[in-house]
């Protein structure tokens, strides 16, 4: 396994977050805080959680759209704006497609 973050002699720095066999994955081109950024994909997994109700790669197939939308309310310009479930309920526009293991 790699580490959740490293940095390449190009200058990127590439975090990650392994939940459920799925990995979230970020690319910063600055020096960016990554205990930041591993906290806010780590947020972004349990967000996921939250509405699909299971965390698999085929539950986030179903729900794209809708996880797309969540991702675009959650991040501006790639700066974290809204990250709790319970404000995001306000915001939610489509319906869930609850799958089922």
């Amino acid at each position: 396994d790699a580490p959740p973050v490293f940095m390449m002699p190009d200058g990127l720095s590439y975090l990650h977050v392994k939940r459920n066999g799925l990995i979230f994955g970020c690319v910063a081109a600055r020096n960016t805080s990554a205990v930041t950024i591993i906290d806010l994909l780590s947020t972004v997994a349990r967000v996921f959680k939250d509405y699909c109700g299971t965390l698999s790669e085929e539950a986030i197939r179903k729900n794209f759209i809708l996880l797309y939308e969540l991702l675009d309310e959650m991040l501006d310009y790639g700066y974290p704006q809204i990250t709790r479930t319970s404000t995001l309920d306000k915001t939610k526009k489509l319906e869930i497609i609850v799958w089922c293991v």
